[in-house]
């Protein structure tokens, strides 16, 4: 079985919950430069196949954080595909895709915006 989570980069690691539940903890959504937190960010998550498919839609937190996981019966931890786009007003919009294996199950992603002028 496969547990797939994003996390912030040296932020807490997920832990295994009673039921074989995956909790990870967040990723991070923070403006290019000074790193400064963007709250309530849209967070789109898209899964690829081997996670079931889909989309999960989610908003940062105060501090710029967000948290999504899936849990699918896979022979292997699945991640390469999954793509997130990133969303917030006065900011340009923000795309990345993981194109890799994730081995533990947790990825980790800083997501840079850029400030737009108007």
């Amino acid at each position: 079985m496969a547990r797939t989570g994003l996390r912030a980069p040296g932020g807490p690691r997920g832990v295994r919950g009673h039921a074989g539940d995956y909790h990870p903890g967040p990723g991070t959504v923070q403006t290019v430069g000074s790193k400064t937190p963007i709250p309530h960010a849209k967070v789109t998550v898209e899964w690829p196949a081997a996670l079931g498919g889909g989309q999960s839609e989610l908003k940062s937190d105060q501090q710029g954080h967000f948290a999504v996981g899936r849990t699918r019966r896979v022979p292997q931890t699945a991640c390469a595909g999954i793509a997130i786009t990133v969303q917030a007003e006065n900011y340009a919009s923000a795309y990345t895709k993981h194109t890799e294996g994730c081995g533990n199950g947790t990825l980790s992603f800083d997501i840079p915006m850029l400030p737009q002028v108007r």
